[in-house]
């Protein structure tokens, strides 16, 4: 398996956002102390000079100071949320940690199809697999969550189709993203789109929409997702920005750009800030969501094709072409800067960052 060639129809941002949904029926919070400089907890696995991975290898998690704890063989990992990662071995066995203090195992079960992406949420982990919502509890035990269809329209036969279902009944789930209590997922026929919040039953129809190729929860307290314009020979990428509490859509930002990517990833600084990083097999770009446009941020040519978002601000790049190497990025700034004391060994591959809130007396 090549690392990071990841079918797009599968490509999840998974990122918690702090921002409550229930923040409407309350005041606001009080103020908060300083944030100290992020250090990323890294899970690799250790390759070796090989770029592809044909059996297990060994897989270690990191916490910043900490000698790296072995948890087994296996080919790749994916981040769940802030505190949970999920470990793939080469045999197909899919296991959970959690990573506040220390790796504690959540479950393991068999792979249900495709790369191991899903969500933490409640006490279960949401995953999309071949187009349907399943949730894992914490003994492994798993089932289908029922999403409701979007509403069916023409049959689409023309450009990116051919990755996707072009039954024009047919409704498949494409996204998730968690606000405080609530889980919402996007479905869509391969014309229309629809978010669901799946807690509460509302629901927001986006007409001519499509499918959504990433969204996510800003740090602002909205929903944000990536489709594409349903207007063959075009498909310029749009992104959506939703309110979760009205369940409207706020604005729909044109970025100018259009397929073919490997991957599409957006991700929310704790300023409120959105980027959509937008990933083809020969480099990366990434792109500041503003309120009707995007502005491109520079890249160094061997930056990270992944991101995760750090309590500090930072939003850091690792995974693909990077291989061990970390970098930051600084929204302040706009600089990108390589961290190397954050590097795991040569030879290995970061699959998953993560921030886990935990004390000093860890």
């Amino acid at each position: 398996m090549i690392r990071r060639a990841l079918v797009i129809g599968a490509a999840l941002l998974l990122v918690s956002c702090g921002t409550r949904l229930e923040d409407e029926q309350g005041g606001a919070g009080t103020g908060r102390e300083a944030v100290r400089p992020s250090e990323p907890t890294i899970a690799y696995i250790q390759v070796g000079a090989d770029p592809i991975v044909r059996e297990d290898r060994p897989a270690y998690l990191r916490f910043p100071g900490d000698a790296p704890v072995r948890l087994g063989d296996g080919q790749q990992f994916a981040t769940a949320g802030p505190e949970t990662v999920l470990f793939e071995r080469f045999d197909g066995h899919v296991q959970a940690y959690h990573v506040a203090r220390a790796p504690t195992l959540i479950y393991e079960r068999m792979n249900q199809g495709g790369p191991p992406r899903g969500i933490a949420f409640g006490d279960e982990i949401y995953e999309i697999q071949h187009g349907r919502l399943m949730a894992t509890n914490g003994h492994g035990a798993t089932r289908e969550v029922s999403v409701p269809p979007a509403i069916p329209g023409p049959s689409v036969s023309c450009g990116y189709e051919k990755s996707i279902v072009l039954d024009p009944k047919a409704s498949v789930v494409w996204g998730l993203a968690t606000i405080g209590a609530h889980l919402f997922a996007f479905s869509a026929t391969p014309a229309n789109g629809a978010v669901f919040d799946l807690t509460d039953g509302r629901r927001l129809d986006l007409l001519g929409s499509g499918p959504a190729i990433a969204m996510a929860a800003g740090t602002d307290g909205k929903l944000d997702a990536i489709t594409a314009e349903q207007e063959c020979g075009s498909h310029q990428l749009i992104v959506r920005r939703i309110d979760p509490i009205t369940m409207r859509e706020e604005a729909s930002i044109v970025t100018a750009r259009t397929f073919p990517f490997d991957r599409i990833e957006l991700v929310s600084s704790t300023a409120g800030t959105t980027y959509a990083h937008l990933v083809t097999a020969t480099g990366a770009e990434f792109l500041r969501v503003d309120t009707r446009s995007v502005t491109p941020v520079a890249l160094p040519p061997d930056s990270g094709l992944m991101t995760s978002a750090a309590p500090d601000g930072s939003i850091w790049l690792f995974g693909g072409r990077a291989r061990n190497a970390l970098s930051r990025f600084d929204p302040a700034t706009g600089r990108v800067d390589r961290v190397p004391a954050a590097d795991a060994p040569d030879g290995a591959f970061v699959d998953a960052v993560v921030f886990p809130s935990v004390g000093d007396g860890r």
